[in-house]
């Protein structure tokens, strides 16, 4: 993903650079090569803040309509100095309702796996159980032990604010 990224602030400086130097031809003149890495590297530093700051956005429009984006995470970074001002979305947390398992046995308690999603990062995935009633979560590990009647064993609970995002998609 990275290097497709790469790839395209190339081609965009280039594209860039042509577009001045052809511009400056079509009118009789000869651009100056300071301007012309002016207008490449400004170019390129556009679309990298452009899609740094559209990446949220951009993954949001492309999920299905089943799955809700529970929360973003905005951070700032030393390298990127105008994110103290404009802090930006690098990764974000998001459920699929079609993930949601419930069992007869326990009415309030659900499976579902949390998606993890960060920019330039494949996307991972949690199960985990939410008890709708009690407000709390809990993941699941992959050797995760059950009782008979399908709750899991020991789990570390973690409790939810009323209003989590969380308790809205998942038990609404």
């Amino acid at each position: 993903m990275m290097t497709l990224h790469l790839i395209a602030v190339f081609t965009i400086g280039a594209v860039a650079a042509l577009l001045t130097f052809a511009g400056a031809r079509l009118f009789g003149r000869s651009a100056p090569r300071s301007v012309l890495v002016l207008v490449a590297g400004g170019a390129m530093l556009a679309y990298s803040v452009y899609d740094e700051y559209s990446w949220a956005g951009r993954m949001t429009a492309s999920l299905p309509s089943q799955v809700t984006v529970l929360r973003e995470y905005r951070e700032t970074s030393l390298l990127s100095p105008w994110t103290y001002a404009f802090p930006r979305a690098e990764r974000m947390t998001a459920i699929d309702r079609r993930s949601i398992q419930r069992n007869p046995q326990l009415p309030g308690m659900l499976m579902t796996e949390l998606l993890m999603m960060q920019r330039n990062q494949p996307t991972r995935s949690a199960p985990m159980v939410v008890d709708c009633p009690g407000q709390r979560r809990a993941f699941l590990s992959a050797d995760q032990a059950f009782e008979p009647d399908g709750m899991p064993k020991n789990p570390a609970w973690e409790r939810l604010d009323p209003g989590d995002p969380l308790l809205e998609a998942a038990c609404r």
